[in-house]
C-alpha cells in the first residue's frame, strides 16, 4: 500500500499518541503529524535586496533549453517557468543572512518515517510540503520529500512529435531556480501589499538544495531543493473551507423553513429557469454562469467572439443586474448540537470524527449557537454565512488586484500541454489560505502563496514559442493586460464553484448532491455574494455589494471557517 493511501490511518494513531485534544496549532497548521531529520546539503538565505534577474543570453537559454527534457539520456524533466532566473548580485553574500536563522533550521531537513530526538511539532502540507513550529512561530517547507520516502521518480511515457517520449521526474522536490523565484516574489509582493493591509501566507526566508545521497540522478541534472519560508498558516479556502461547508451545508440551514418559491424570485430574471422540474434548483447557479462568462471572455480574447462578448449562453454583464446581492439576506438557521459530531474526510472517504477533535468541535459550535442567538432546540435566522462568503471574495478580489496593479500574473501561461486556447492558471481556490487568528488583519481571512510560477511583463520568457518567438524576453503590456484580465475571470470562476479539482472531494460529492434543493439555492445566495465581493475590490466598483465589516458577523464567519476546516482536516491536498 502506498504512503499516499495509509497515511490518514497511520498518522492517526501516531497522532493520538502525542496529544489527547487538538487546539489551534492544529486547526490552522496541520494535523497529519510528520518527522524531520537533517540531512547533507547547502543552504541559501534570501535577502531580497541581494538578488536579481538574469538577462544574459546565456541565462535565458538556460531557462528556454528546460522546455525539454534534459539529462544524458535527454528524459529527465524539470518545471520550465517561463520567466528569467534570478541570481545573487555581483559581491552579495547570502551566507552572511544564515546566522538570522534558527539554528535547527540551519542545515537541510527533509521528512522521514521514524520520530527524531528533539525534533520539534510538524504537519504535512499536501504530499510535498510540511509545516513546524519553533517557540511560537511556524516555518514552511516546500519540497521537504514525497510524504515520509524522500525524493523518488516518476517514469511517464507519453505522445510527442509523433512518437513515444519516455521521461524520468523527481517527486517530492523544488528546484533552486523555482525556490528563489517563490522567494523572489514572495518579497516583491510583501513590499507592495502589505502596506495596503494584504498579508501572504508565508515570508521569503531562503531555500535548501540537497546534496548526496539525496539527488536522485546525480549533482549535475534536476538536483532537489526546498523552499524554506515563515507561514501564517496552512488550510487553503478550496480543500478546507468550501469543501468543508458545502458538506456542512444541511447541518447549518433549516432547510424546511427556506422558502424556494420567494427566495428564487429574488434573483434576477435572466438567472430564473421558467420551467424547472421537480428537485431542480430553480436558478442558474453561480457555478455555471461565472464558467459560461469565462469562456465568453476567452473565446473573445482569442478572436473567436466579438470583443466585450460575456458568455455564451448569457451574453450579459456580470454585475448587480444580473448576480443577486444577498448581503442583506436573513438566511434561517438550525442550532447546531455540540455533541452530533459529523463525519470526517479524507482522500479514502468518509470516518466518525477523531477523538482529538471532538472537544474543539463542542467549544466552537457551542461559541457559534451562542453568538448566533440560536437557542438549543430551536431555529433562528442570520446573516452570518452571506457576509462569510461576501467578504471571502473581497479578499479574493483585493490579493489579485494588488497583484494586477503591480504587474504579477500569479502564473497563467501556456505550455507543451495545452491545446489551443487552453491556458494553465495558477490562480486558484488552493493558493489562497486562511491565516490564523493571530496574523490576520481585522478586516481579511485570507493570504496568497504558491508563487513559484509568478511572474510580471518584463521577467516573462517565451518558452516554448507559443506567442512569441522562443527566447524573446518580455511581453508587450497590451498583451499583458489580456494575459491578466484572462487570469482575474479564471479565478473569478474558480472561487464560483466552476472548478471541482479544489472544492468538494470526489468521495464527497455523493453526500452534497443528496441535499435538497434549499441547500443548492441557497448556495448561489453565497456565491452570488461571493462574486459581488470579489468584483467591489478587483473592479473597485462600490455598486458591488459589500458587508461592512461587522465584529460580531466576523467572529461567526470565523467560527464558520473553523467548523469547515474540522471536517476536512485530514484530507491531502
Amino acid at each position: 500500500m502506498c504512503i499516499r493511501d495509509s497515511i490518514n490511518a497511520e498518522y492517526g494513531r501516531k497522532t493520538a499518541k502525542l496529544m489527547a485534544t487538538f487546539g489551534d496549532d492544529q486547526l490552522y497548521y496541520g494535523s497529519i503529524p510528520v518527522h524531520l531529520t537533517p540531512v547533507p546539503g547547502k543552504t541559501v538565505p534570501y535577502q531580497h535586496a541581494d538578488w536579481e534577474p538574469l538577462t544574459g543570453e546565456e541565462a535565458v537559454s538556460l531557462v528556454v533549453s528546460r522546455a525539454d527534457p534534459v539529462g544524458p539520456e535527454s528524459d529527465i524533466v524539470v518545471p520550465a517557468i517561463p520567466a528569467l532566473d534570478y541570481a545573487l548580485k555581483a559581491g552579495a553574500e547570502a551566507e552572511g543572512a544564515l546566522e538570522d536563522w534558527p539554528e535547527y533550521m540551519r542545515t537541510p531537513l527533509l521528512k522521514v518515517p521514524e520520530p527524531v530526538e528533539g525534533e520539534p511539532l510538524a504537519f504535512a502540507s499536501g504530499v510535498r510540503s510540511n509545516t513546524f513550529k519553533l517557540g511560537d512561530k511556524w516555518y514552511r517547507l516546500k519540497g521537504s520529500g514525497n510524504n515520509d520516502e524522500g525524493f523518488i521518480i516518476k517514469e511517464e511515457t507519453f505522445k510527442r512529435d509523433g512518437g513515444d517520449q519516455y521521461t524520468r521526474t523527481i517527486r517530492g522536490s523544488a528546484w533552486m531556480h523555482t525556490a528563489i523565484r517563490e522567494n523572489a516574489m514572495t518579497a516583491r509582493l510583501a513590499a507592495a501589499m502589505e502596506p495596503l493591509g494584504i498579508l501572504g501566507g508565508n515570508i521569503s526566508m531562503g531555500a535548501y538544495e540537497y546534496g548526496p545521497p539525496n539527488q536522485p540522478f546525480g549533482p549535475e541534472d534536476s538536483v532537489p531543493a526546498c523552499i524554506v519560508e515563515g507561514t501564517r498558516g496552512d488550510r487553503r479556502l478550496g480543500t478546507h473551507v468550501f469543501a468543508g461547508l458545502e458538506i456542512l451545508m444541511d447541518r447549518l440551514l433549516d432547510t424546511e423553513a427556506v422558502g424556494v418559491e420567494e427566495l428564487a424570485k429574488k434573483f434576477p430574471e435572466v438567472r430564473r429557469h421558467e420551467n424547472p422540474r421537480e428537485g431542480e434548483c430553480p436558478v442558474v447557479s453561480t457555478a455555471a454562469f461565472m464558467s459560461d462568462h469565462m469562456l465568453g471572455v476567452e473565446y473573445a480574447a482569442c478572436g473567436v467572439m466579438e470583443p466585450g462578448t460575456n458568455g455564451l449562453s448569457w451574453n450579459v454583464p456580470r454585475d448587480k443586474s444580473t448576480i443577486l446581492d444577498g448581503t442583506t439576506l436573513e438566511l434561517p438557521l438550525r442550532w447546531v448540537d455540540p455533541q452530533d459530531f459529523p463525519k470526517q474526510w479524507t482522500n479514502q472517504g468518509s470516518r466518525d470524527m477523531s477523538p482529538e477533535w471532538k472537544q474543539l468541535w463542542s467549544t466552537t459550535v457551542e461559541e457559534y449557537n451562542a453568538l448566533a442567538g440560536l437557542p438549543e432546540g430551536e431555529g433562528g435566522t442570520g446573516s452570518a454565512l452571506v457576509y462569510l462568503y461576501n467578504r471571502i471574495g473581497n479578499d479574493c478580489g483585493r490579493i489579485i488586484r494588488a497583484m494586477h496593479d503591480d504587474r504579477v500574473s500569479w502564473g497563467t501561461y501556456q505550455d507543451t500541454l495545452c491545446f489551443d486556447g487552453q491556458w494553465h492558471c495558477n490562480a486558484h481556490a488552493n493558493n489562497v489560505m486562511i491565516l490564523d487568528e493571530q496574523s490576520a488583519p481585522p478586516d481579511m481571512f485570507l493570504g496568497y502563496l504558491d508563487l513559484d510560477m509568478a511572474f510580471d511583463d518584463q521577467s516573462f520568457v517565451s518558452v516554448y514559442g507559443k506567442n512569441a518567438p522562443k527566447g524573446t524576453v518580455g511581453i508587450p503590456a497590451a498583451e499583458h493586460d489580456v494575459l491578466l484580465r484572462r487570469e482575474h475571470v479564471n479565478f473569478m470562476e474558480v472561487l464560483a464553484g466552476g472548478d471541482t479539482t479544489s472544492g468538494v472531494p470526489q468521495v464527497a460529492k455523493e453526500q452534497v448532491g443528496k441535499q435538497p434543493v434549499a441547500c443548492e439555492l441557497t448556495k448561489a445566495v453565497l456565491y452570488d455574494a461571493l462574486v459581488l465581493g470579489y468584483l467591489n475590490a478587483y473592479e473597485r466598483d462600490e455598486t458591488m455589494a459589500l458587508a461592512p465589516v461587522d465584529e460580531k458577523q466576523h467572529r461567526l464567519a470565523r467560527l464558520l471557517i473553523k467548523m469547515a476546516i474540522m471536517v476536512m482536516a485530514d484530507f491531502v491536498a
